[in-house]
């Protein structure tokens, strides 16, 4: 911000000097960096949608191997049980992608 207002003082326009000018350029910069922040919360919402997906993705799969394996087939209490485990992968997930 400092290297911006000194390339704003050394390359001034040449006409009546108006102290609201810098103000105002500050303000709309303040502006662009709250943009700018505003954006990466977005795309940190994003990783941790897609890193949500992918555990319950994870979950699904692994799920569909053992019932057919242990099992040989999906049941409705496997199914139950499914989404417990999923709901659990996705806590976890999302408590992982949070700290990073």
């Amino acid at each position: 911000m400092k290297e911006i207002e000194d390339f704003l003082r050394e390359n001034r326009p040449i006409t009546k000097d108006d102290p609201t000018f810098i103000l105002e350029t500050q303000r709309r910069m303040e502006q662009v960096e709250g943009i700018k922040g505003e954006v990466d919360r977005q795309r940190r919402h994003g990783r941790v949608a897609l890193i949500l997906a992918l555990a319950v993705g994870l979950a699904f799969v692994w799920y569909r191997r053992m019932s057919y394996r242990t099992f040989g087939g999906i049941t409705g209490d496997l199914a139950g049980w499914f989404v417990t485990v999923a709901e659990l992968m996705a806590m976890i997930a999302g408590w992982i992608a949070g700290m990073l």
